[in-house]
């Protein structure tokens, strides 16, 4: 099981490659990342921003309401919900290649995020850009699993994982396993 920011992370890339669809191994599986990249129109892109409704499970704990995501080429992103419950904002940020962040709790108190949370593309919810900012990275292992079907589609699945600037635990494996990204 893959785990970026609590649950699974899953971004659908349709990748067109004749090599996935026909079951060949491709060449480089940064190369195509970087293809789905240039045909969603990602060199064009500086800034996105998102808005909608938004459900937060977490146990048995059900909240509804809104979000606004705000993300940026540069690493920095901030994520709004509103729900009935209360709210909370997460910020990111990149500075010198060291991802930090916080979040703001419904009373305004601000607390710092755990650094392990923040090896993840602070993107995570706009696809163009965490896909730019993983196949820009020096510090990621791109590796093609193979062609699965997803609601009736075949598609290629790809894992990224990272290998963080500023190494916090002795346990390589562990944030390996944490950085995972899966991409479809």
């Amino acid at each position: 099981m893959s785990r970026a920011f609590g649950p699974s992370v899953l971004i659908a890339l349709f990748l067109g490659s004749a090599n996935l669809l026909n079951g060949q191994q491709p060449v480089s599986p940064t190369s195509l990342l970087i293809g789905a990249l240039a045909g969603m129109g990602g060199s064009s892109i500086q800034t996105v921003t998102l808005a909608g409704s938004a459900e937060s499970i977490a146990g048995s704990s059900d909240d509804t309401g809104t979000f606004t995501g705000n993300c940026a080429m540069n690493g920095s992103s901030q994520l709004s919900l509103q729900l009935s419950g209360g709210s909370r904002t997460e910020n990111r940020q990149v500075t010198n290649n060291i991802p930090t962040g916080s979040w703001i709790d419904s009373s305004g108190a601000q607390h710092p995020m755990v650094q392990h949370n923040l090896y993840t593309p602070a993107s995570w919810f706009c696809p163009v850009v965490a896909l730019s900012q993983l196949v820009s990275s020096s510090s990621v292992n791109v590796q093609f699993i193979g062609n699965e079907q997803k609601n009736g589609t075949t598609l290629g699945h790809f894992t990224v994982t990272c290998t963080p600037a500023v190494m916090t635990s002795p346990v390589p494996t562990l944030i390996t396993h944490l950085t995972q990204v899966d991409l479809y």
